[in-house]
């Protein structure tokens, strides 16, 4: 992929768009903007998204952005450091500088709403830039109750969702559900035609670890009676792996021999083909995985408000009796298409409100 695809000019200012990629998500949105806009504008990334995407197996630039005439218009991630931002405003003092809110929540734990509220106070910062183009309309909170003011700031709505991810699960499942069902059910001993396969989504954040995560186990463990027939597998949140805290918690269901509890050895792709019904608290992947045709369900010590529970478009378990009626009820329905995309506030005009980026001057 060609990330330097803009044209050099001797002006101190042209009609461009530079992204500021620190994070692996919004990266990737990076690339597929880069991609359909294909001239004026610039990818960067940070070292830090660099050694994940390369993980990844996704290409990059490693140039400075220093190096080149400045733009137009920048985009930067929430995880931009403040003196970043502070240089490119002092390199291009007329440019538009906007933070990119990849997110689909009004409210994000484990710091995300947070560092975004402590950026967009800066004054170098002059607008917003949603990707879920309905939060434009709703307030942001940088903690439960506790509103961020975007007074002042230039708000844009995006309407972009990488349905794409959710098309290629899809496509997985399609294509090898019935293999590594059988493959899962004979390593494990487990008969295929009646053994439902029920995926767990950890999560990394306190809340998850102190309260989600314990609540799930617990629920198990009171249930046990409903769980013939059901077998768990539970896929660790990536930034998890670090400090495995989440490990020692479900170590109990692991070891129970009255449970058949597993700790995943697959990719997201190949354990989003197994899953019956796929469990979690917070992530941003549920929308993901409601789209690729997958029954979806959250379970926690409260339900977590986010587009699928406020919406009422899942079933939220909050309690042992609930989980219980789950488990001898019939396997949740999923959504609706169109009806998610409403809510995610996509739409098929995110590359023309994107040209408008480009165009500013």
């Amino acid at each position: 992929m060609k990330f330097l695809s803009f044209f050099l000019v001797p002006s101190l200012m042209y009609c461009s768009l530079a992204f500021f990629a620190h994070d692996l998500g919004p990266f990737e949105h990076f690339q597929i903007f880069e991609q359909s806009l294909q001239k004026d504008v610039t990818l960067y990334v940070s070292s830090t998204a660099q050694n994940r995407s390369e993980e990844k197996g996704l290409p990059y630039s490693n140039l400075s952005w220093e190096d080149f005439p400045p733009y137009s218009a920048y985009l930067c991630d929430i995880a931009t450091p403040q003196s970043e931002i502070s240089r490119i405003r002092k390199r291009a003092p007329d440019a538009y500088l906007y933070l990119y809110y990849d997110n689909l929540e009004q409210y994000v734990p484990g710091g995300y709403s947070k560092k975004f509220a402590e950026l967009v106070e800066k004054k170098e910062i002059d607008g917003v830039v949603f990707a879920n183009s309905r939060l434009m309309d709703l307030p942001l909170f940088s903690a439960p109750g506790k509103e961020i003011s975007l007074e002042g700031k230039e708000l844009l709505g995006l309407g972009y969702f990488p349905i794409e991810q959710a098309e290629a699960f899809s496509r997985h499942r399609d294509l090898f559900r019935h293999s590594l069902r059988e493959n899962f059910c004979c390593t494990h001993q487990l008969s295929s035609e009646k053994e439902r396969v029920f995926v767990y989504f950890g999560g990394n954040n306190r809340e998850y670890l102190e309260h989600a995560l314990p609540a799930f186990c617990r629920y198990l463990q009171e249930n046990r009676a409903s769980l013939k027939e059901t077998t768990w597998i539970y896929q660790q949140h990536p930034g998890a792996r670090n400090h495995n805290l989440d490990l020692a918690k479900i170590q109990p269901l692991v070891a129970d021999p009255s449970l058949s509890f597993y700790l995943s050895r697959y990719d997201l792709s190949d354990v989003c083909s197994l899953a019956d019904v796929a469990f979690y608290y917070q992530t941003s992947m549920a929308a993901q995985f409601a789209l690729a045709g997958i029954p979806v369900a959250q379970i926690g010590h409260d339900t977590y408000p986010d587009i699928l529970t406020r919406n009422a478009l899942i079933p939220s378990i909050t309690s042992s009796s609930t989980f219980e009626r789950l488990l001898t009820s019939a396997t949740p329905e999923v959504p609706p298409k169109d009806l998610l995309l409403l809510f995610l506030g996509a739409d098929c005009l995110w590359k023309e409100r994107l040209q408008f980026l480009v165009k500013k001057k």
